[in-house]
């Protein structure tokens, strides 16, 4: 993620105070579930093409893994229900 986006998530938390903004990027190797999906997620490429049955399972799988890992991280007042 570029220094900009960052900021800019930084200060539109700073301006509207509420619910923190999750950002991740699908090459992170943070909660990975099989070591080097991060790497293989981010190459497969998703420009109008049928994903195949393993294609879809590692980007499922993956975004699965980044998206609980940061919830739990950044946001764990939302697993508290």
């Amino acid at each position: 993620m570029s220094k900009r986006s960052v900021d800019r998530l930084r200060q539109r938390f700073a301006a509207r105070p509420g619910p923190k903004p999750l950002w991740f990027s699908i090459d992170s190797r943070e909660g990975e579930v099989n070591i080097g999906d991060g790497e293989l997620a981010s190459a497969v490429g998703t420009d109008l093409k049928k994903l195949s049955a393993a294609e879809i399972a590692l980007l499922g799988r993956h975004g699965d893994a980044l998206v609980e890992s940061w919830v739990k991280k950044y946001a764990p007042e939302l697993l508290e229900r």
